[in-house]
């Protein structure tokens, strides 16, 4: 089809390179970071980096993560995206996901450090908690693939993120008010 890009394959991605990586990233990040105030609240005040650590230790540094990754992968619960960044400076198509309304600063730190870094990264707010039993299908539960066309990628995430109606009710509060949609 016109406008997809391939999947990647053949990707090699060692724990290593993420490591070595993240130690400059981290350092540029920061200085970023301490550079910019977001009026939306705080950076997100942890290190997202330090799992990296935790990796080498469980899987060794010549791991290859390159066939989890080569299909892209979301980052749920990306915070200001550290990890996105990462990810994307290696290549790997990342949806990164949040919701707006528990992120410490509402999401504005992602999308500004993705525009500060020129990053591929795609960017959506979703409340995947509201919706816990919801992705039934998550065999299926796929990285949605980078489009030039922002509308196309957008209406492959609603796809993929879509409801299979076995959600809470608090997922979808008009419904529990005024029942199903006719």
């Amino acid at each position: 089809m016109t406008g997809e890009a391939a999947p990647r394959t053949g990707i090699r991605l060692t724990v290593a390179d993420l490591r070595l990586r993240s130690l400059a990233l981290a350092r540029k990040l920061r200085s970023l970071k301490a550079q910019t105030t977001l009026p939306e609240g705080p950076w997100y005040p942890y290190d997202i980096f330090g799992n990296l650590k935790r990796l080498w230790r469980l899987l060794g540094p010549c791991f290859d993560l390159g066939p989890f990754v080569a299909e892209g992968v979301y980052d749920i619960g990306t915070a200001d995206g550290d990890m996105a960044l990462l990810l994307d400076s290696f290549g790997v198509q990342v949806a990164a996901i949040d919701n707006p309304s528990t992120n410490c600063n509402r999401m504005a730190g992602v999308r500004r450090l993705c525009a500060a870094q020129n990053a591929r990264v795609s960017v959506h707010e979703f409340d995947i908690d509201s919706c816990l039993n919801c992705h039934a299908r998550a065999a299926t539960f796929r990285a949605v693939e980078a489009h030039q066309d922002p509308d196309t990628q957008q209406a492959l995430f609603k796809r993929e993120m879509s409801c299979t109606g076995v959600c809470h009710v608090a997922a979808h509060p008009d419904e529990a008010l005024n029942g199903p949609p006719s």
